[in-house]
């Protein structure tokens, strides 16, 4: 058995959206009315924080449809949004958009419409595109809706606390507290806007903000994810106020601010911390002796202070991770001191901490006040170690010196090697040969007679490599290369001292100055003056042949003969020939 498909009445031009059609079947009459088509695609898209300046929606449509009939079914209804104290729902109609179709490319295009609205949806709104597919009595149920919203208003969404904090709201203040999982990071607060505020220069920014107490070192950055990062001194255990009174802050697209901001803050002291912010150091003897260091939470250190011999490699050269000492540790008995370091390869952070345990009692030991209090911020400062030096040499003696650094609540002790010279050591390089000069620092004079020496392996063994005496105008010309060892290897220049007296000067070349080369200071890759025991022949300097053409006179008349001319010369160590 089969059955013949059902037959369907197919027009062959699509029927007009909404127009009435009659179909006579059987003597029955019956009328027709065709829906309007659901718009295909739709624009803009909806976005999490809304569209800034909603005034036009485009309705893309599979074939074209009467404008006249589309603008007396479209509703725009304008709500605000959740959390918007406004009330009120009001109902946009024909006399309130305009609809403006895109010309088509090709009768198989889609048709656009544009939906302009005469004034654009306020900030906070929620926009609902109502569009009545048919306007046949009692065929109200079939619509389409689209939902958009507008930018939200410029407002503070939330704060923050700076990265390695914990945060917690603590009675309707923001507590943040140091994660110990992370590296100490100056105490800062995030105010976190709806949108990304205006750029600030600091003289604004104490015009906008209002922050009680008032805090010290304000500073104000604009960071990610429309973020105001507010840094500067906050005190522990202090609750601050920070207020931005409405319309006083614009975002970047000029909108004031909506609502008041008022958000207080307070940081925990946190862990107490102090230590050296350096390894090791120079200050001068007849200028101030401040060490630096870098920490929070005590208003008080133990310090000793051992006097050293500048070359003992037994201190040197001092490893960039300091040594650490336990107080609670007994020192070696007569007899069972370490031996004087003789190795090779520089010394251990641990085999210099052995020997500093060795040294017996320090010249110094004392409980020194230090520039912070209990609770303050974490911050660098320094310490005045003149007086104490005194004590040991002199007024404005020079010297080196181990400085041990212990905390009050503390049993282990850093250390940091710290130079006193008014010695200043100066080198300039040439091709074959270093000029050294070693100055005052104090009086920016020349030091006839210093001794200067370059220390460092060759053969397998510490020994001099290169010693003179610097003449009256304080300078001494060492020449490149230096000689190399038994087994042909070059040698390893490991240290640059220099000696006045008892004023002693002692430079590590793996830690040399900096260099600059192409518009920056950097770091060099090799230590410095290692050229000095190697092949010198590639610094010799290379003659230069220097060409110049010139006219005869700037300009000619057309088809006038040319007088071309050149020089050729030969340029070498500051002369032309």
């Amino acid at each position: 058995m089969s059955r013949s498909p059902p037959q369907g009445l197919r027009p062959t031009e699509p029927w007009e959206p909404l127009r009435r059609e009659t179909v006579t079947v059987a003597g029955g009459i019956t009328r027709l009315v065709p829906l309007l088509p659901v718009p295909s695609a739709t624009g803009p898209t909806d976005l999490a924080n809304g569209t800034a300046g909603l005034d036009t929606v485009a309705l893309t449509f599979d074939q074209p449809v009467d404008l006249a009939a589309l603008v007396r079914l479209l509703t725009i209804d304008i709500t605000p949004q959740a959390g918007v104290a406004e009330t009120g729902t009001q109902t946009l109609t024909a006399q309130d958009f305009d609809l403006r179709p895109v010309e088509r490319t090709a009768r198989s295009a889609l048709q656009t419409v544009m939906v302009v609205l005469r004034h654009p949806v306020p900030d906070g709104r929620v926009a609902t595109l109502h569009l009545r597919l048919s306007d046949e009595p009692g065929l109200d149920d079939p619509n389409f809706s689209l939902v958009l919203r507008s930018a939200t208003p410029f407002k503070l969404t939330d704060t923050t606390c700076g990265d390695s904090f914990n945060r917690a709201d603590v009675d309707g203040v923001l507590r943040c507290t140091p994660d110990s999982r992370f590296a100490a990071q100056p105490r800062r607060v995030v105010l976190q806007f709806s949108d990304r505020p205006e750029d600030l220069d600091i003289v604004r920014a104490r015009d906008i903000l209002r922050i009680t107490p008032p805090l010290d070192d304000l500073d104000v950055a604009i960071v990610a994810v429309n973020g105001l990062r507010v840094t500067g001194k906050f005190a522990a255990d202090q609750v601050y106020r920070i207020s931005v009174a409405p319309g006083a802050l614009h975002d970047q697209r000029g909108r004031a601010l909506s609502a008041a901001v008022n958000t207080g803050v307070s940081f925990s002291a946190g862990t107490p911390a102090l230590g050296w912010n350096v390894p090791q150091g120079i200050v001068e003897r007849l200028g101030p002796q401040m060490v630096p260091l870098r920490g929070h939470g005590y208003d008080h250190a133990d310090v000793r202070i051992y006097p050293i011999d500048p070359p003992s490699r037994d201190f040197w050269p001092f490893p960039r991770t300091r040594p650490i000492t336990s107080d609670d540790d007994a020192p070696p008995l007569p007899g069972n001191e370490p031996a004087a370091y003789a190795d090779q390869g520089p010394i251990s952070g641990d085999a210099m901490a052995q020997r500093i345990l060795a040294l017996g009692s320090p010249a110094v030991s004392e409980m020194m006040a230090l520039p912070i209090h209990r609770g303050g911020v974490d911050t660098k400062f320094g310490v005045d170690l003149a007086p104490s030096l005194a004590r040991i040499a002199g007024p404005q003696a020079p010297g080196t010196y181990l400085v041990g650094l212990r905390t009050t609540d503390g049993s282990t002790r850093q250390w940091t090697r710290l130079q006193v010279t008014d010695l200043s050591l100066t080198a300039v390089e040439e091709p074959d040969r270093v000029r050294f000069a070693v100055t005052s620092l104090s009086a920016a004079e020349p030091v006839a007679g210093a001794q200067i020496r370059l220390d460092g392996m060759r053969d397998g063994r510490f020994v001099t490599l290169a010693r003179g005496t610097t003449a009256s105008d304080g300078t001494w010309t060492m020449l490149a290369p230096l000689a190399r060892g038994l087994d042909g290897k070059p040698a390893d220049i490991q240290r640059i001292v220099a000696i006045k007296a008892t004023d002693a000067l002692v430079l590590e070349p793996r830690r040399g100055p900096q260099q600059y080369a192409s518009g920056n200071w950097t770091r060099r890759a090799v230590p410095w003056l290692d050229w000095t025991v190697r092949d010198v022949a590639a610094r010799q300097e290379k003659a230069l042949t220097l060409c110049h053409v010139f006219t005869e006179r700037p300009i000619y008349r057309p088809e006038e003969p040319m007088l071309i001319a050149g020089m050729i010369r030969r340029g070498f160590q500051g002369g032309l020939s």
